[in-house]
């Protein structure tokens, strides 16, 4: 009897020395046990597809059977603990299901096997001590985990460094196909998550065009617009921005056909007839004097500070005004250039670049983007010792703004 209880204590610590170690998670393999050359990639917006070494693991048509719905549950309960009860409560509602434990073991087994990982070396669903999750510490890629990500940077940079702030925020909507798992809508677990993932697409999308807005890119704005259209046809804000960029780049038709669309859409679906912002800018820039509506878009530019920008069809065309009305009036005017020995860095400086000639050039300069490396300026009405000076002020603003090397740029003007 004695004997007996020594071995029974002795089995009995092994035991507990085997519970208290913490689980670890290992490395990552395929199904052939070689380390796998990438990420799981998990795509959840607008369509569900799980990837890997660019090998598609979800057919269309397997995904959504019961092993990739329990996928589907895990990813967005993912950092949670969840008890095989729940779990079937969650997606089987209308189900008695005598043995949850047995079922959930089950479908991670099928699912292991979908995500072709050993039972053993599986990293991504783990299923111990009486819980199953998604183990956030493997390594993956999910897509709206990424869109948030770049909308975070994005907000960051947005007031110092704008020209970041539009490359994160344009990573992130081409990746915003549409909501999050839209080919389960009715369950109520996904419900909360995708309606916040939405929103959060909204706000985002609402701050990305108010600073494109800022620096005046009207074209872009809507194009993102309409693209925000397919997803949230139904946010006020939006169509307001949208119909005043179309009044900005002239497009008085195509402003007014979407105001009479955006409140029938309005009305039909929500049963509004009266939507204040989209009413204000209506009223304000339709008046039933047609030559007050051209008069205020021939003087919508009259808030710039310095220099005009213009394309190089607009800048020909000025110049041979200008030049008209120089030889009439017997005034001078300078056509100036300013070159970069390297076309890369425009590229990547052509907010500061474009900013700098506008500010310090006067208001009836003009300016273009001539070429690839070069930009074209008319200076009005300056001597050559002022012309001469004003470009010096130019090339060292740029340098101090950007960077570059003064020995990298080449300025050079004449009397036209």
């Amino acid at each position: 009897m004695q004997c007996f209880f020594i071995v029974f204590t002795i089995a009995f610590i092994n035991l507990l020395t085997l519970i208290s170690i913490p689980y670890t998670v290992t490395p990552k393999t395929t199904e052939r046990g070689d380390f796998m050359d990438e990420p799981l990639r998990i795509y959840t917006l607008g369509e569900f597809k799980v990837k890997c070494n660019g090998n598609l693991l979800s057919p269309h048509n397997r995904s959504n059977d019961k092993p990739w719905l329990l996928f589907k549950y895990l990813i967005t309960e993912r950092g949670k603990n969840i008890h095989p009860e729940i779990i079937m409560n969650n997606l089987w509602p209308d189900q008695n299901i005598k043995n949850p434990t047995h079922t959930v073991t089950n479908l991670v087994y099928r699912l292991r096997k979908n995500l072709n990982s050993k039972e053993k070396d599986c990293q991504y669903i783990i299923n111990c001590q009486g819980r199953c999750f998604f183990n956030k510490e493997s390594e993956y890629w999910l897509d709206i985990e990424e869109f948030i990500n770049l909308c975070k940077k994005a907000n960051l940079v947005s007031k110092e460094k704008p020209i970041e702030a539009f490359e994160y925020y344009e990573q992130a909507f081409n990746m915003y196909n549409g909501d999050y798992l839209p080919e389960i809508p009715y369950y109520d677990w996904v419900i909360p998550s995708r309606n916040n993932y939405h929103w959060y697409y909204i706000e985002n999308v609402i701050e990305y065009i108010k600073l494109l807005k800022e620096y005046d890119r009207h074209e872009k704005i809507i194009e993102v617009c309409e693209k925000s259209f397919n997803i949230e046809p139904l946010e006020e804000e939006i169509h307001t921005i949208y119909m005043s960029s179309l009044l900005e780049l002239g497009k008085i038709g195509h402003a007014r056909s979407h105001y009479k669309y955006a409140k029938e859409l309005f009305n039909k679906n929500l049963d509004l007839s009266n939507m204040p912002k989209l009413e204000e800018l209506y009223n304000k820039n339709f008046d039933k004097n047609y030559l007050n509506i051209i008069q205020d878009k021939l003087n919508e530019r009259d808030n710039i500070r310095g220099a005009f920008i213009c394309s190089n069809d607009i800048f020909r065309m000025i110049y041979k005004l200008e030049k008209r009305r120089a030889e009439r009036n017997n005034k001078s005017i300078f056509l100036a250039y300013i070159k970069f020995d390297n076309q890369n860095f425009i590229n990547n400086n052509i907010y500061y670049i474009e900013k700098t000639l506008e500010t310090e050039l006067r208001k009836g300069d003009i300016i273009t983007k001539w070429d690839k490396d070069q930009y074209l300026m008319l200076l009005l009405e300056l001597t050559k010792s002022n012309a001469s000076k004003v470009l010096k002020r130019v090339c060292d603003s740029i340098c101090s703004e950007t960077g570059i090397d003064e020995k990298e740029l080449q300025i050079n003007f004449q009397n036209v």
